[in-house]
């Protein structure tokens, strides 16, 4: 059984990440290193794309769940605003 690889291009695609993001995730040791061609160009396996993923969601969990966070902390509590029109 021959294993299936993708190029960046096609890992960005199916994943719906960014190909910049997809190289910082490797470059930060969140995507572990993909193998080369001979040509130098990234080769990625379906584990490599399943992780991308995971970090894609964890990434906006984390970021839904900060952001509140910080809101909260921020705003403090609801306010009204009048207009002095």
């Amino acid at each position: 059984m021959s294993k299936k690889y993708y190029s960046i291009g096609d890992a960005s695609k199916f994943t719906e990440v960014n190909i910049e993001t997809i190289r910082y995730y490797e470059r930060i040791g969140l995507l572990p290193t993909p193998d080369r061609t001979a040509g130098g160009n990234r080769q990625y396996a379906p584990a490599h794309l399943k992780r991308i993923g995971f970090v894609k969601r964890g990434a906006r969990s984390w970021l839904f769940h900060r952001t509140n966070q910080i809101s909260a902390h921020h705003d403090g509590p609801a306010k009204t605003v009048l207009c002095s029109c």
